[in-house]
């Protein structure tokens, strides 16, 4: 719901992203819900890579070091 185009995705993530006490918990969960959005869409779903993009870029993200290092 929140990674499609709603008014308050960005507040809702940044609040949960740099959330303190349960930071790990709360990002590796939103970083799951972005991969699985992404595959559960057509294949090369170029709106929705661009969205995951948007909200990651929104969110401060740092994407290169998750995706080659995890």
């Amino acid at each position: 719901m929140f990674l499609s185009n709603h008014p308050n995705s960005v507040p809702v993530l940044q609040a949960a992203w740099h959330c303190a006490s349960q930071s790990q918990n709360v990002r590796g969960l939103v970083l799951h819900a972005m991969a699985e959005w992404y595959m559960r869409g057509e294949p090369h779903d170029q709106a929705r890579l661009s969205r995951i993009l948007d909200v990651a870029q929104d969110l401060k993200v740092i994407i290169l070091p998750i995706i080659f290092w995890s």
